[in-house]
């Protein structure tokens, strides 16, 4: 199940772009 973490990666990645 590694597309599950690539979108939960994804999410992170985003946050830290908004921050």
């Amino acid at each position: 199940m590694s597309r599950w973490r690539n979108f939960e990666r994804r999410r992170e990645d985003r946050s830290r772009l908004g921050e």
